[in-house]
């Protein structure tokens, strides 16, 4: 599989310029630049062995959010975000309330 990249698609994420006496690659080196781990192109993700890994779907093994096509690793399983309580998002309203106030009194 090839992998077609513009310089646009890197120049986000800090890349480093290899081709040009740059360090060496501590991440995923894609067409002579290097992308940090963690980033992700294109349905794939930079992972700690250099390489670039597919995104893993609902109920697929992880230890970090990137590794997710949805964004949200937990318990160890990319899964859907799940849904607020009631209880929780009174809570979090009530704060919201309080940081307003203390923040227009300063």
């Amino acid at each position: 599989m090839v992998l077609l990249l513009s310089f646009s698609a890197f120049s986000a994420f800090g890349e480093e310029n290899l081709s040009k006496g740059g360090s060496q690659c501590k991440g995923c080196l894609i067409n002579g630049r290097c992308l940090q781990i963690g980033v992700r192109l294109e349905g794939q993700y930079c992972w700690v062995d250099g390489q670039l890994k597919p995104q893993k779907q609902d109920g697929g093994q992880c230890e970090n959010a990137f590794e997710c096509r949805n964004n949200h690793c937990t318990d160890g399983l990319c899964q859907e975000k799940a849904a607020k309580s009631l209880y929780d998002e009174l809570k979090d309203w009530i704060f919201h309330i309080f940081r307003i106030v203390i923040v227009k009194r300063i």
